[in-house]
């Protein structure tokens, strides 16, 4: 959302990370489904409030920017929360993982996690890669479509990867599409362990501090994980079918008469529905999670762009309030210490000036805080 003004600044602004990026979003979400308040750590209270997500009426969305959400939509953003957060849940624990051991058990929790899926139901799960030249967060999303087959979505925002992604060139610039949608795939390699530990090693392995190597790449992905997975139909005597294919096929529920018009430039409407411009930092564990969370939106029902947008700016909203209470927070530090080293010198010898210049200053540093705090008041919290 600031990708122009970040590129270039460091690790800790630009990139980031997948787990502070799901906590990021969370906290936004969490603002405007107010029924994960107070929710910080993965013990019952979370386990209670996952099971309410998303059923009627257990779960509040309130916000001055989502009053027109219809039921159906107040539902949808609950159950995308939801899985938003077994997601971060699920990153925290991966990321603290550092040797064999820790590995393991991470592994197989994503397995049972697919495994465990019930059929319709949608599952979150990032990924990635973190080696000596590239670095990138991709985030999977699978959908259950019966007891033997899958749907797998892979979602990539970032930089690294899109020569892979369809692209084409608009009268303004050059957009290509993030979402990689693969239908029927089998379960037989979806559940596979191997496939999950080299997925996934790919991505933890910078939580230890061994040295990065050169072949962690987006080509190790693309080309050996990703054609594994998808290419074997559910049944040994499906014919052989190929990713390129397979993508170009995409239909997402789409009709024929968009597929049609879309045809003209080479791909479904489905992948030209879904097209963004290629980010310039790297953002892409940010950028990728706000786009996971609007296709689920749409998955479970918010398919009219405009309400998509509107909850888009909902969130972008609450991600500017939050930074501007945590520079209000810092100006109210700022000032106090400014104060304190003030009175506490020796050499202080205020005339009637100096102290009419020192009540302005805390007069500016209750002015501060206003700002915010009828935001706050405006939007209900305070």
């Amino acid at each position: 959302m600031a990708d122009p003004y970040v590129e270039g600044k460091g690790f800790s602004l630009e990139g980031g990370g997948v787990g502070l990026a799901l906590l990021t979003l969370d906290v936004a979400l969490t603002r405007i489904n107010t029924l994960g308040v107070a929710t910080a750590s993965g013990g019952g209270t979370a386990a209670a409030l996952l099971q309410s997500l998303g059923n009627e009426e257990q779960a509040t969305i309130s916000h001055p920017l989502l009053r027109q959400l219809s039921a159906a939509d107040r539902q949808a953003v609950q159950r995308a929360h939801g899985a938003l957060r077994r997601c971060y849940y699920f990153a925290q624990e991966a990321e603290q993982a550092q040797n064999p051991q820790q590995v393991l058990p991470v592994v197989k929790k994503a397995v049972s996690s697919v495994d465990g899926l019930a059929v319709g139901e949608w599952l979150l799960l990032p990924g990635g890669w973190n080696g000596l030249n590239a670095a990138n967060a991709i985030y999977l999303l699978i959908h259950r479509r019966g007891p033997e087959t899958f749907d797998v979505v892979f979602v990539n925002r970032g930089h690294e990867g899109m020569p892979y992604h369809p692209s084409w060139q608009t009268a303004e610039k050059i957009v290509s599409c993030p979402i990689l949608r693969f239908e029927g795939v089998a379960s037989a390699r979806l559940l596979d362990h191997t496939f999950w530990l080299l997925l996934l090693s790919l991505w933890m392995r910078s939580n230890g501090s061994g040295a990065r190597s050169e072949f962690i790449r987006a080509e190790v992905f693309y080309d050996v994980l990703l054609p594994w997975l998808v290419e074997k139909g559910g049944k040994h005597a499906d014919p052989p079918r190929f990713a390129t294919e397979m993508l170009l096929g995409t239909c997402d529920s789409r009709t024929d008469e968009d597929d049609d018009t879309a045809a003209r430039h080479c791909f479904s409407a489905a992948i030209h529905e879904h097209r963004a411009t290629p980010v310039r930092s790297a953002s892409s564990a940010i950028k990728g999670a706000v786009t996971a969370l609007v296709y689920l939106l749409e998955q479970y029902g918010v398919r009219a762009r405009s309400v998509q947008k509107s909850i888009k700016y909902a969130l972008k909203y609450e991600f500017m309030m939050r930074a501007a209470e945590d520079l209000s927070a810092l100006a109210r530090r700022f000032m106090r210490s400014y104060t304190t080293d003030i009175n506490s010198s020796p050499e202080a010898n205020f005339d009637d000036e100096t102290r009419t210049d020192a009540v302005a200053g805390s007069d500016d540093a209750r002015l501060l805080r206003h700002p915010t705090g009828d935001a706050a008041a405006a939007t209900g919290r305070g």
